[in-house]
């Protein structure tokens, strides 16, 4: 076995060395702009589409509205886009600014920052066609008044006596 000089163990210690940096400049891939950035700060921010679904809707009269301006109106279930897409670091809030008769639909996951590809935004629909009884009871009304009570559907009650009632 042959003993390896200082200066070889040296000289072979400086290739090492160099090999390593020729290896590390490789794996960052270089490219030929030379560290030149101007073409990609002279791109376009990214933008993101904004699509939602529908699930459950059984009228029509649905109305969206991303951001206070781009409004989507939607008469059926399935996938809807939004005319403008969101930009790269842009928030979205998708709201409901119309609803079909008798139905409600919400929102869900409906705002957030657009970094990436925005997530799914679901809007569920049921029918709103329950009914409930508004009842209670008048009291303190003297003999011979009466008292008009009124529900928001614009039926209305004649009460003339302290009793209970329902509309």
């Amino acid at each position: 076995m042959k003993k390896l000089s200082r200066q070889g163990v040296n000289k072979f210690f400086k290739q090492l060395v160099f090999a390593g940096c020729l290896a590390t400049l490789a794996a960052c891939g270089g490219g030929s702009r030379g560290g030149d950035h101007k073409e990609e700060l002279n791109q376009k921010p990214q933008a993101f589409p904004l699509s939602v679904q529908v699930n459950g809707l059984t009228k029509q009269g649905l109305v969206l509205q991303n951001n206070g301006g781009d409004d989507l109106v939607i008469a059926a279930d399935g996938a809807h886009n939004f005319s403008k897409p969101v930009s790269y670091r842009h928030n979205y809030a998708v709201t409901v600014i119309a609803q079909p008769a008798d139905v409600l639909c919400t929102v869900k996951n409906g705002s957030g920052i657009a970094v990436a590809a925005i997530p799914a935004i679901s809007v569920v629909c049921s029918s709103s066609d329950k009914t409930y009884t508004v009842g209670g009871t008048v009291t303190g009304l003297d003999p011979g008044q009466k008292v008009t009570l009124a529900n928001n559907d614009g039926s209305a009650l004649n009460i003339d006596a302290n009793k209970p009632f329902t509309f």
